[in-house]
């Protein structure tokens, strides 16, 4: 992996906001092109949000880029471009939880704090046969005070690793190397064949489902409408199309396309054309999106000074804006 063994604080801190909620192999090619893109904490701080969230686009959960934004701003117009030499003060930036301040801190400056990931919890739960589920307070705590007890505290830095890499190569969540494995004769959870038992899991909450109708507008110069996503809700900061969200799986009207554009662009049209819709159906950790694209030709040239709170562009140019995954594969399969 491309930061194994690095000891740039920038370089870690951004590794390790990346693989929060994110697969190695995924990971990868973003940090690389982060790193090309923002080379050091300067650069990031210094560039547009929305040149962010562009290179992060595809990698969801886009909170992780703002509070690395937000942090990176504050670093160097209040810190003088210092990154924080301290656990506590690593602990205290934005979107920095106990994990990543302790793999930050032991990594780059040999801290002796544990890191407990999912990776750690796994091999810790299997191989001493601990049946403490990790998702209450108390599991938690009993973990986290098990790390800190087995930490070689003269190399915090290449045991955390080692624990990490571990549980990511070889105790996997699925089809874990078993046979391959050096604790394969003391493991617990191995010889009493519960290794898909352990560690415990976490309760599955159902679903929510929305239902998004997505308005792809085209006026007669190839014109269309989109806009930032701000309210508290997901996608924050990303740029989709015109939204009519249902609470139910109704069926758009050609009524509700006419609302809208007499509420938006403050045009009495009837006569615009609709083509068949797009379906997708898009999976976020807590919520399923049934997303459907509406494409409307309209027979008017739209002017930007008559439409409020949305953003008009050349439908070439979509390309150049950060959109959720869902509406970036409509794009690629329909935009040309």
């Amino acid at each position: 992996m491309p930061w194994t063994e690095e000891k740039d604080p920038y370089r870690i801190w951004l590794s390790e906001i990346i693989l929060q909620q994110t697969k190695v192999d995924q990971a990868v090619p973003y940090y690389h092109r982060l790193i090309s893109e923002f080379p050091d904490l300067s650069t990031l701080a210094t560039a547009p949000l929305e040149n962010l969230l562009k290179i992060w686009e595809g990698l969801g959960y886009y909170s992780r880029a703002r509070n690395l934004h937000k942090s990176a701003e504050f670093l160097h117009f209040e810190k003088n471009g210092v990154f924080p030499k301290s656990y506590e003060e690593i602990r205290a930036l934005k979107g920095v939880g106990d994990y990543t301040a302790a793999a930050i801190s032991s990594f780059a400056y040999s801290i002796p704090k544990a890191v407990l990931d999912g990776n750690v919890i796994r091999v810790l739960a299997r191989v001493l046969g601990i049946e403490v589920n990790p998702f209450e307070s108390q599991g938690k705590k009993y973990f986290q005070k098990l790390a800190d007890e087995l930490l070689d505290s003269n190399r915090p830095g290449p045991y955390n690793q080692a624990l990490m890499n571990f549980g990511a190569t070889v105790c996997t969540p699925k089809k874990p190397l078993c046979l391959n494995c050096p604790f394969r004769f003391s493991c617990v959870a191995f010889k009493q064949d519960i290794i898909s038992e352990l560690p415990l899991k976490k309760e599955a909450k159902p679903l929510k489902k929305r239902y998004f109708h997505y308005l792809v507008l085209n006026d007669n110069v190839g014109n269309t409408l989109i806009r930032q996503r701000k309210a508290k809700d997901i996608w924050h900061s990303l740029y989709e199309f015109p939204l009519l969200e249902f609470s139910k799986a109704n069926k758009l009207k050609k009524s509700d396309i006419s609302i809208f554009l007499k509420e938006t662009i403050n045009q009495n049209l009837v006569d615009f054309k609709t083509v068949h819709p797009v379906f997708m159906e898009h999976r976020l950790t807590h919520q399923l999106l049934f997303v459907s694209f509406h494409k409307i030709c309209l027979p008017i040239k739209l002017n930007q000074k008559n439409i409020k709170d949305y953003k008009l562009v050349d439908h070439k140019n979509l390309k150049n804006f950060a959109v959720p995954k869902i509406i970036r594969l409509f794009l690629d399969q329909n935009i040309k």
